[in-house]
């Protein structure tokens, strides 16, 4: 019989083939003019046919790829998760663009690392787990359950969901006000944005003595900022509350069939393995659920209180995304120099902030098609300050090894804080200009609560 990942595999290739006679029957007229490459389709195809790559990823990766051809083919749905969106960049919403760009970078980076596995000759040595398992895979901050303590899982009630949603809910409301409130004043007060990027603007100011900045021109930009982690923090809140929805039953399940036991004890023995791989099953979902509600730390972690480089892009700033920039920029690059590790380190440091200034690039390219490199300008000054900031700290501490042990005094402490968030608002505007120009305040989702009602 048919495995049931050949029945997956076959119904999407089905699917992708029905969807491109479709598309080639209703549009072969447009490739005949080289200028309408590629050709016009509208949002509603443009998003099914990047749906479509992404469910044949995963239904090709309930197997380890264990030939040239599936490893091809995987290569290849990577290359066009990243390729589509920069083919039709400009062409639809700018909202719909920036979150097609965003996911179909992190799913192709996250393809990448599953597919990486598989390249050692040590493959043997890992339980295998499939693709789709992986994209969940970005909690380094949630607690490690034992197998002896997995009762605490049990220990969640209804009560204590109840709570946890109820404040989170709050706390939701709370940041949607905040958002709406400073989105319609940098609306209202948008400065005018020079059309010379930010790097030649103070190279000027080094040479000539132009200026290149304001105070209120920094002030506005540290606020937009500051609207921007807000708005990522609001988006995970949503995320958080939309799986929270799939506990309820969960936890409803689990107190049925507490009640249930009894009954279950006199059942023949292939109906209770039956019954114990479903719960088997069951179980994994809500533990990861519940490690999700309770035992994960917001990725946005109040970054305008960090004291280095480190602290913000490790500990504070969208940490969800870091193991992608970890294991396809740090690490590979680190290794190719072997035995000189800290010159390894430095350019595996600037290799990660390399890729994460290509996912931003990717995304201002897919949105619009303009303005290369100051995204890429912005990372790759935090990758040198994150280098010499710990160059210089570790001649200060002595010990290189222990340099992240010590603890600051009160004065030491503050004054790393004002340090470090002052090169980070001079370098603010680097990033934030590129949008502006592009008038991107419509591309962000919004209710409108306090829109043209400030001024």
């Amino acid at each position: 019989m048919f495995s049931k990942s050949f029945i997956v595999q076959s119904s999407f290739v089905i699917i992708l083939l029905s969807l491109s006679f479709k598309y080639f029957h209703t549009n072969i007229l447009s490739w005949k003019e080289i200028k309408d490459f590629p050709p016009v389709i509208s949002p509603l195809a443009y998003h099914l046919t990047l749906s479509t790559i992404f469910f044949i990823s995963i239904s090709l990766s309930f197997n380890p790829p264990t030939t040239k051809i599936r490893f091809f083919i995987l290569y290849t749905l990577t290359f066009l998760q990243i390729l589509l969106p920069m083919l039709y960049n400009s062409r639809y919403n700018c909202t719909f663009q920036a979150a097609n760009s965003i996911f179909n970078f992190v799913i192709a980076c996250k393809l990448l690392l599953w597919l990486k596995k598989f390249h050692s000759s040590n493959t043997q040595k890992f339980e295998f787990n499939s693709f789709f398992s992986m994209l969940f895979n970005w909690r380094p901050d949630a607690l490690e359950i034992d197998r002896s303590e997995r009762k605490y899982i049990d220990q969640v009630t209804l009560k204590n969901y109840f709570v946890n949603q109820g404040k989170r809910v709050a706390i939701t409301i709370l940041k949607l006000l905040v958002f709406e409130f400073l989105l319609a004043w940098v609306e209202a007060y948008k400065p005018i944005i020079p059309d010379r990027i930010y790097l030649l603007r103070f190279i000027d100011y080094l040479l000539k003595g132009n200026p290149f900045i304001t105070p209120f021109y920094l002030f506005y930009h540290y606020v937009l900022a500051v609207n921007v982690y807000i708005y990522i923090s609001l988006v995970y809140d949503l995320f958080v509350l939309f799986f929270g929805l799939f506990l309820l039953p969960l936890l409803l399940l689990q107190t049925n069939q507490l009640s249930q036991d009894s009954v279950y004890k006199s059942s023949k023995s292939q109906y209770q393995s039956t019954q114990s791989t479903n719960l088997s099953t069951t179980r994994k979902v809500k533990e990861w659920l519940i490690l999700l509600l309770f035992y994960t730390k917001d990725p946005m972690n109040l970054p305008f209180m960090s004291t280095s480089p480190r602290d913000f892009w490790s500990k504070r700033w969208h940490i969800v995304l870091r193991e992608i920039f970890l294991d396809l920029g740090y690490v590979p690059v680190k290794n190719l120099f072997g035995k000189h590790k800290k010159i390894g380190k430095v350019f595996g440091t600037l290799s990660a902030f390399f890729v994460s200034g290509l996912l931003h690039e990717h995304i201002v390219y897919c949105m619009w098609g303009t303005r290369p490199g100051e995204q890429m300008f912005f990372f790759l000054f935090h990758g040198l300050l994150l280098i010499l900031w710990e160059f210089v700290e570790g001649l200060l501490v002595g010990n290189k090894m222990i340099m992240h042990e010590v603890k600051d005094s009160w004065g030491i402490w503050l004054f790393k804080l004002v340090l470090f968030n002052t090169f980070g608002i001079f370098s603010i505007p680097s990033f934030m200009e590129p949008y502006l120009r592009e008038d991107s305040f419509v591309c962000m989702i919004q209710v409108g609560l306090f829109h043209n009602k400030i001024r």
